[in-house]
């Protein structure tokens, strides 16, 4: 959810500090397809509901976003929630994304004092490949765990 990679490396490097030496950590990254992308910018996508909570959301794109060579995108989420037969209460979130490759992933854990083990394209670890719709990143910061007392 951060829109340059200053800020991304920046995140990263904030999580490598807060790591023990040889403590690990775990990113998932979304790696939208173009068409997935190109599907938002039709108007308003169902994306989800959550019937404990009455809710739902719709999400779509505004204009200009991730254009070609970008990498960015401008994402709203519409929220809606209430009780059936009541007037449902709606709220609005906005995102700016930068968009990243699993190999730039890569390169910015390392150069944040993380020693990358795997970048995985599902939960299951398996490795990263062109259809995979996310990146899942395990590393661990660099040095030697402390001794056990």
């Amino acid at each position: 959810m951060l829109d340059s990679r200053n800020d991304q490396q920046a995140a990263l490097e904030t999580l490598a500090r807060h790591l023990v030496p040889g403590g690990l950590a775990v990113v998932d990254v979304w790696l939208p397809s173009a068409d997935e992308l190109a599907r938002y910018d039709a108007g308003l996508v169902w994306n989800m509901s959550d019937r404990t909570r009455r809710a739902a959301c719709w999400s779509s794109r505004l204009r200009g976003a991730a254009r070609a060579g970008h990498g960015r995108v401008h994402l709203t989420a519409i929220y809606e929630e209430g009780e059936q037969g009541s007037t449902a209460r709606r709220w609005i979130r906005e995102d700016r994304l930068r968009l990243i490759n699993s190999e730039d992933l890569r390169a910015m854990a390392e150069s944040a004092g993380l020693d990358v083990e795997i970048v995985a394209g599902d939960y299951d670890l398996n490795p990263v490949g062109p259809q995979d719709e996310r990146a899942i990143l395990v590393a661990r910061r660099r040095g030697r765990p402390a001794a056990q007392a």
